[in-house]
């Protein structure tokens, strides 16, 4: 880890790219000698939608955890799965926002 105030990046991260991208810019930052990503991070609710489901607040086409991305993190011991939204922005426990 870099020293705080140095000006380095403790860890890079990629939000919302399609797997290939991902690992692209990671053969390009190895090819280099450059730090290349070590984490993703991806939507992971507890519930998952149909792949025709309209989702609103989506936003994102290549912004869900699937079987392929967590065999793709699993795989790798450098590179880290962070989640977001895993309670659907509330819909398990709001009333007021319910599942789509």
């Amino acid at each position: 880890m870099p020293a705080p105030g140095s000006g380095a990046v403790g860890r890079l991260g990629a939000s919302n790219h399609a797997l290939w991208r991902v690992e692209r810019a990671r053969g390009v930052a190895r090819a280099n000698g450059w730090s290349g990503y070590t984490a993703l991070q991806l939507r992971h609710p507890y519930l998952k939608p149909r792949p025709d489901a309209s989702v609103p607040d989506q936003g994102h086409r290549f912004g869900w955890v699937t079987d392929e991305v967590l065999d793709y993190v699993s795989s790798d011991r450098e590179l880290t799965l962070w989640a977001y939204t895993p309670l659907l922005n509330g819909s398990y426990t709001r009333d007021e926002r319910p599942l789509p």
